[in-house]
């Protein structure tokens, strides 16, 4: 009698867990794959700009003189010198 009660809750409880899977759990995943998905160019964006700013304001402060190995890659350095020349 125990034993069949026991045998109940636990068929019972491995219901609950699988369909709290199955509603809750996945759609909650996909849904927070996809809102990184959408953010993940702006993050992108938003971590380049803060280096190229850092990058310029290190050229401005050595008055032009900077170490080629703190350099971005060739299109964003100059974009930043393009930008440092058209200010002066």
């Amino acid at each position: 009698m125990i034993g069949d009660l026991f045998f109940e809750l636990s068929i019972a409880y491995l219901g609950a867990w699988f369909f709290n899977l199955l509603v809750i759990e996945l759609p909650r995943r996909k849904q927070r794959a996809d809102a990184f998905e959408a953010i993940n160019y702006r993050l992108r964006y938003l971590t380049r700009t803060g280096y190229a700013l850092r990058l310029q304001l290190s050229i401005c402060a050595t008055d032009g003189d900077w170490n080629e190995q703190d350099a971005l890659d060739p299109t964003y350095r100059e974009l930043i010198l393009a930008g440092m020349r058209s200010n002066r």
